[in-house]
């Protein structure tokens, strides 16, 4: 019961930002989708996510005017261009180029805090399993005592 309360209380919680996630999990999903083409048009575009192309337009306008989205809208030609570069490529040569930089010491130093960090989730997901079992298991032991051989016996107190 306190499970089902307290995600009940999460689901209140979140409601007062669902308005804010939708439009977070849009722009993600126009980020992909933008991701693939150069160009599309926004009726194509509207067509795929199943909306009018002046709500893509509208969306698609507010996002490039607060700086979320970097493409440009063509309204004559009714086109999206997409001028992306590929920010995985550029970052993944960032963190070679500064990890080429680091000292023989401190390579050897970011390679042991890996191996904590690695240890630690390790540590944590085996208390969070123990945890599961332990509170599995004193749910079967109380399960078995009160129908024990099938006749309902007086819950056990807990102590």
């Amino acid at each position: 019961m306190i499970r089902i309360d307290r995600s009940l209380f999460v689901i209140v919680y979140l409601m007062r930002h669902l308005k804010y996630f939708m439009r977070m999990m849009r722009l993600n999903a126009y980020r992909q989708f933008l991701a693939s083409y150069r160009s599309v048009k926004l009726e194509a575009m509207a067509n795929e996510f199943g909306v009018s192309a002046n709500f893509i337009d509208s969306e698609l306008s507010s996002f490039i005017s607060s700086g979320k989205l970097t493409c440009k809208i063509d309204k004559v030609a009714g086109v999206v261009e997409s001028n992306e570069s590929d920010s995985r490529s550029q970052v993944y040569v960032e963190i070679i180029k500064q990890g080429d930089l680091l000292w023989p010491g401190q390579k050897a130093a970011f390679a042991d805090l890996q191996c904590w960090m690695v240890m630690m989730m390790l540590l944590l997901t085996m208390m969070v399993i123990t945890d599961d079992a332990q509170q599995d298991a004193e749910a079967l032991r109380r399960h078995r005592y009160v129908t024990w051989r099938g006749v309902p016996q007086p819950a056990e107190p807990d102590t």
